[in-house]
C-alpha cells in the first residue's frame, strides 16, 4: 500500500432497535442485506437508495 493514500474515516453505529425491527417485521435477509446497504450508502455517500420492502 502506498503511503501517500489518505483515509477518510466515516462511521455508521448501528442500533439494536434496527435490528429488532428487522425481526419485528419478518425481512427475509435478503431486504435485511438492502437496507443494511442503504444506510451505508447513505452514510458514507450521502446517496439515497430505493427500498422496496413490502410485508403486509
Amino acid at each position: 500500500m502506498n503511503d501517500d493514500t489518505k483515509y477518510k474515516v466515516i462511521s455508521l453505529i448501528f442500533f439494536k432497535d434496527w435490528h429488532e425491527l428487522v425481526k419485528k417485521y419478518k425481512l427475509t435477509m435478503e431486504q435485511y442485506g438492502a437496507a443494511v446497504y442503504a444506510m451505508c450508502e447513505y452514510s458514507y455517500y450521502n446517496k439515497d437508495t430505493e427500498l422496496l420492502v413490502c410485508n403486509a
